[in-house]
Parts: C-alpha cells; structure tokens; sequence
C-alpha cells in the first residue's frame, strides 16, 4: 500500500512538527517507488498486483484516482521517474531479455552493511 504523507511545517519553523493528512492510496497487490510528477498532480509507481507475475509501472493521480499501467506488462521494471514535461516517463525493465519475469537473485551470495551514510552492498563470490 502507498500512503501520502504531507509535512506540516510552521511559520519560519525549519524542522517539520507533525504529519497531517495522511492518506492511504493503494489496496492490494505490492506497492512500492513512489515518485511525484515535477507539477505534484501524479504519482509513478512500480506494482505486482493481480494478475502480473513482476513489477510494471503505473501512474496515478495525487488523489489516488486514475491508476493505470503504463508499462509494457513484460518482464520486471523498477525505478520510473517523471521527465519536466509531467508527460513522459522514464524507468528500467528487463523485458528486451524476454517477457517473463528474470529469475530471482541468489541472495545469499549477496551481504548488505549499514555505512553512517547509506548501505553498501558487497558481491561474494
């Protein structure tokens, strides 16, 4: 499920001081990357839900209404990010590769560690 939240910040106040209005967008399926249009009229999205095997992109509008798919429906897409003009889209998809979804990764070949600025992630082999 994605849920909007919007920060509420005071007068000349420089740290947010409570969140208002949140909202929940989806029902279903598995949510996630939620992005906003440079107008902040719509949201891109990746899903799985109902029948699709993988992630495909959607759009909505801020309001949740108007969900549509907006990927091709062929093998796993992530990462979509509205262009300036609020009308094109941009995102990766493995679907040149073929229209299923890939394979998962092998997991346990991968170790994950927490840096004081973000995540590294290591490739064993």
């Amino acid at each position: 499920m994605l849920w909007l939240l919007l920060l509420a910040v005071g007068a000349g106040a420089q740290e947010p001081k409570h969140l208002r209005n949140i909202q929940q967008l989806t029902n279903g399926g598995q949510n996630a990357e939620a992005y906003w249009s440079p107008d902040g009229k719509k949201l891109v999205f990746q899903s799985t839900r109902e029948k699709l095997e993988c992630d495909q992109i959607f759009t909505m509008n801020a309001d949740g209404s108007e969900q549509k798919m907006v990927s091709t429906g062929k093998g796993r897409t992530t990462c979509a990010y509205f262009l300036k003009d609020n009308k094109h889209i941009v995102y990766g998809s493995t679907h040149d590769a073929g229209p299923g979804c890939p394979p998962p990764p092998d997991r346990s070949r991968v170790t994950c560690g927490g840096c004081s600025r973000g995540m590294s992630c290591l490739w064993r082999t």
